[in-house]
Order: structure tokens, then sequence, then C-alpha cells
């Protein structure tokens, strides 16, 4: 899973605009640079490729990182937390899904997922669901194994 997507998503969803928004790869290096703050060596390390790490450092901006719980105040600490885990320059650093669904912001949810292997999986196939209804009663029945969740 490509978590880096979800923390741009869930920036994104905080923020309600976009993070990196550029037409280029360079603009868009420019930004992820600009909320980042430069790399440390370790991270430039982790580019493989000299001419990548050479291509990051011409964007590198000299500025701090962004403090997300000063641009999203409203923020919980938690989610703050998840987000700035999740958005790290070095893949290695960065939460893997299995840490970011263990993270504390979702800790509301574990009792809920004692269930997760009685659920059978959602279908989309043609064959399984013939129109918006269905889908709706299927989404019902499979939140019965779960009343504490809300129903969409």
């Amino acid at each position: 899973m490509d978590m880096w997507a979800a923390g741009c998503i869930l920036g994104e969803m905080l923020s309600l605009q976009l993070l990196f928004r550029g037409n280029t790869i360079e603009c868009m290096l420019e930004m992820v640079m600009a909320v980042l703050g430069p790399p440390s060596e370790e991270d430039l390390a982790a580019l493989h490729s000299k001419s990548a790490r050479q291509e990051v450092l011409k964007y590198c901006s000299p500025w701090a990182p962004m403090n997300w719980s000063r641009a999203i105040p409203e923020a919980p600490p938690a989610v703050i937390d998840l987000l700035e885990r999740l958005l790290r320059f070095n893949p290695k650093k960065r939460y893997k899904a299995k840490s970011a669904l263990a993270h504390p912001m979702f800790s509301a949810l574990k009792h809920e997922t004692k269930d997760v292997a009685a659920m059978r999986p959602f279908e989309f196939s043609p064959n399984s669901v013939n129109c918006l209804s269905e889908i709706w009663a299927e989404i019902r029945q499979q939140a019965t194994m779960s009343p504490t969740r809300p129903i969409c």
C-alpha cells in the first residue's frame, strides 16, 4: 500500500486543499521539500541513484519542516502524529500499513475489529450486485457485524 499517498489524502482532508499542487516533477519536488524540510544524509542515502540525490538537493528548501499543529490547529494531536509518520521523505522511516493501523488514532476502532475474520468480503462483480439498493443492503449487513460503527 502506498502510505505516502495515504498521508497526502489525510493531509488534504484535514487542510481542505491540495498539499502538493504542481504541473511538473520539479515543481512537485520543490513543494515536497518546502513541506518536509531538507532531507537528512540518511534520507538522501535511501535514494539509490546518485542523480536522484543530486536532483533532490537542487530543490531543497532552507526552511524547517511544516508545523502541522500550527497549520491545522483543529486537528487532534494523534492525527497530526499519524500525518507526520506517513509523510516522511525516507520510505524506510515512513509508517507501513500495519503500523498505521496500530496508531493511537485508530484505538477507538480496535474493539470493533475482533470479528473481521468472520466477515465475508464485499464483492463488486456484476453478478454479485445488481443495483444501488443491493449495495446499500450489503453495506448495512456488513455493518451489523459492528453495531457501534455508524452507517453512511
